[in-house]
C-alpha cells in the first residue's frame, strides 16, 4: 500500500512501480517493508513482484530501469544501519542490496537516500536526506548513448547523447548498418536512419569502445 514511487514503462512494455509499505513485516518495518509490483498497460493482471523485507529496505523513494535492463531503486529505510539501501531488482522479481547506507566513514557518511537517475556516463547519481542538510552519490556502469527521435522512417535525422563522442569512428544501426553522421559537439551526434536498418540498438564505435543505446530504434515505414 501507499505507492510513491513514480510509475515507468519497462522495456518489455509492462508498467513498474514501488509500494512505500504493506507487504512482509518484521519487527523493524511493522505496517509492511512494501513491495514491488508489474501491471500491463490494459491494466490487468497485477503482479506482485516482490515484498520486501527490512534488510532490503522499506519505503522505496525511486525506481528506474537502467541500461542492463535491470531495475534499480533506492530505500529510504532498512539495510544493515537501517538508514536506506541502493537495490537492483530482476524482472522476475529477485533483488540483491547494491549497497547500505550509514553515517560512517567506510559508506561515506550519507543516509536516507530518495532520487536516483542514470547519467550516459553509465552512473548512477543520488540523493540523501541525511546526515546534515543531504549528499550527492554516485554508483557506476558503463557508459552508453541516447537517441531523440527514438523511432522513425528512413532518412529521419536522429541526434545521439553521451558524455564523450568527439573521437566516434562509426555510428550502425541493427543490422551492422553503417550510418553517415556528424559530430557536433563532444556530447552530440547527428545521423540519419540508413536503408537496411532494422529494430534494435543504435551503437557507437569510440576508441575507448562500443557504446550501446539505451533503448532500440523502431524503423517504421
Amino acid at each position: 500500500m501507499f505507492p510513491q514511487t513514480s510509475l515507468i514503462q519497462g522495456t518489455d512494455g509492462n508498467v513498474y512501480g514501488a509500494t512505500s509499505s504493506g507487504g512482509l513485516t518484521d519487527s523493524i518495518c511493522t505496517s509492511g517493508c512494501g513491495s514491488a509490483f508489474r501491471i500491463p498497460l490494459s491494466g490487468a493482471p497485477f503482479t506482485l513482484l516482490h515484498a520486501f523485507t527490512s534488510s532490503e529496505g522499506f519505503q522505496v523513494q525511486k525506481l528506474i530501469q537502467a541500461t542492463d535492463r535491470g531495475f534499480y531503486g533506492t530505500a529510504r529505510l532498512g539495510g544493515s544501519s537501517n538508514l536506506g539501501t541502493l537495490f537492483k531488482m530482476d524482472s522476475a522479481g529477485a533483488v540483491s542490496v547494491l549497497f547500505n547506507f550509514c553515517t560512517t566513514a567506510a559508506c561515506n557518511s550519507s543516509a536516507n537516500p530518495v532520487g536516483l537517475m542514470q547519467s550516459t556516463s553509465g552512473l548512477f547519481y543520488g540523493t540523501t536526506t541525511g546526515p546534515g542538510n543531504g549528499t550527492v552519490f554516485t554508483y557506476g556502469y558503463p557508459p552508453f548513448i541516447t537517441m531523440a527521435p527514438a523511432a522513425g522512417s528512413v532518412g529521419t535525422v536522429v541526434k545521439i547523447y553521451c558524455t564523450d563522442l568527439s573521437g566516434a569512428t562509426e555510428v550502425t544501426f541493427n543490422g551492422g548498418v553503417s550510418a553517415t553522421f556528424t559530430i557536433v559537439a563532444p556530447i552530440e551526434i547527428d545521423t540519419s536512419v540508413p536503408p537496411g536498418a532494422l529494430y534494435g540498438p543504435v551503437k557507437v564505435m569510440t576508441p575507448t569502445g562500443i557504446l550501446v543505446s539505451s533503448v532500440v530504434f523502431r524503423v517504421t515505414p
